[in-house]
């Protein structure tokens, strides 16, 4: 696939927290500041989708990383909203709390790709050194900056 995951980062899509430490309160800015950029998005659909796929499984997959998705048959296009929260967010009650959230939104009608953005935001994941460089940024434009060298 020539797909690369850098076509799917988008510095407006990218947010940094400094104090909304709940699970559902920051899952929900997230969706809320993603469709103040991306103003077709379906913020109710997106919301109770990610919410929903959450409370039946967590989605940390550990190493302070989330991965809150969902495919809806609204949505057009994949877009990858990134937030970054320096005080952690709690995903799970035996986990350290989350530093870094990939939320994907993609479409019903693009399975194998959507897929593959999922896996390339595991294989990215794996990298310590990265992540680092994430967590330990402030700005958007930092984060974005790093993740293009990496990519």
């Amino acid at each position: 696939m020539g797909i690369k995951l850098k076509n799917y980062i988008i510095p407006d899509l990218i947010f940094v927290y400094d104090q909304i430490t709940e699970k559902n309160a920051i899952l929900s800015d997230m969706v809320d500041k993603a469709c103040g950029v991306v103003k077709y998005l379906p913020h109710d659909q997106i919301l109770e989708a990610i919410l929903k796929r959450e409370s039946m499984a967590s989605t940390d997959i550990g190493n302070r990383i989330a991965v809150p998705h969902c495919r809806l048959d609204s949505v057009s296009d994949i877009f990858i909203v990134l937030g970054i929260s320096a005080r952690g967010v709690v995903f799970e009650d035996n986990n350290k709390p989350v530093k870094l959230i990939f939320m994907v939104i993609g479409p019903q009608a693009q399975p194998e790709e959507y897929l593959f953005v999922l896996a390339q935001i595991a294989r990215i994941t794996a990298d310590k050194n990265l992540i680092l460089k994430l967590t330990s940024s402030r700005s958007s434009a930092e984060i974005y900056n790093e993740l293009c060298v990496f990519l």
